[in-house]
């Protein structure tokens, strides 16, 4: 299985590749290869080389480019097909219903193949921890069903 991180914060980035490999070991998952992007270019070109099953992106990234911008772009290249994302943040946005919803509406526009499959989540790591559990087994029941 493989998965794409999009974080520019190199801790966070390490700390949620170990909470995978944790989340993989408790699920028997024999191999797990995790792809580290910190731009949105970065992670743009490993999409093309891998295919892989689950995309992770921080929502706000450094220069002004956000996770959605990685969507944007490989909706623009039609490759938006049996897409298993997770968005996260560390970082505080504005705490406003309003902003977190404008955020909300921003991430919906994309036709990910589930709608439970979009996430967007504050980045705890137990919240973030649970949400891999569940999604990486998701992932491996259908891939076994297929």
């Amino acid at each position: 299985m493989k998965v794409i991180y999009l974080e520019d914060d190199s801790f966070v980035r390490q700390t949620v590749k170990a909470e995978i490999n944790k989340v993989a070991r408790e699920l028997n998952v024999d191999s797990i290869q995790v792809l580290e992007a910190e731009t949105v270019d970065e992670a743009f070109v490993m999409i093309k080389a891998h295919a892989p099953e689950l995309i992770i992106s921080d929502m706000q990234l450094h220069h002004g480019e956000l996770g959605t911008d990685l969507f944007e772009r490989m909706k623009q290249h039609d490759m938006l097909d049996n897409i298993n994302a997770i968005f996260h943040t560390s970082t505080c946005f504005e705490s406003t219903a309003r902003s977190e919803q404008e955020l909300a509406n921003k991430i919906r526009k994309y036709p990910f193949k589930v709608a439970s499959k979009m996430m967007f989540l504050n980045n705890t790591e137990d919240s973030l921890c649970n949400v891999l559990k569940v999604e990486l087994n998701k992932i491996l029941q259908e891939n076994t069903a297929m």
